[in-house]
């Protein structure tokens, strides 16, 4: 015969505690991936022809990774990306291996 088990959990514990710890974390990458998409959108010359490819942020967001198309002077579009780390801008190859080949929360609706 088994035995059952009591398990007390601890005084103030709250069965939704975790849920809403998660919620904030991911209320805090969609306001990360937001101001860093408004960011990129106000240095570009056409933002209009601004079209997001991806929008990414790591974990405990810190980090966003941005992909995304927009005109250029001579009317072509080009590809480009922005890395947002620790509330440093880059557009380097090198910042977006170190801190975009995580996996990443996609948070691209976040630029509209």
């Amino acid at each position: 015969m088994v035995k059952a088990m009591q398990c007390r959990l601890p005084q103030g514990f709250h069965l939704f505690a975790f849920k809403k710890q998660e919620q904030a974390k991911g209320d805090a990458r969609f306001d990360l991936a937001f101001a860093s998409a408004k960011a990129v959108k106000s240095t570009l010359r056409d933002p209009d022809s601004l079209k997001w490819e991806f929008i990414g942020v790591n974990d405990d967001a810190t980090v966003a990774c941005l992909k995304y198309r927009a005109k250029n002077g001579f009317g072509g579009m080009n590809g480009e990306f922005a890395v947002i780390a620790n509330g440093k801008a880059t557009r380097s190859a090198a910042d977006w291996k170190k801190h975009c080949s995580a996996p990443l929360h996609e948070e691209t609706v976040a630029g509209g």
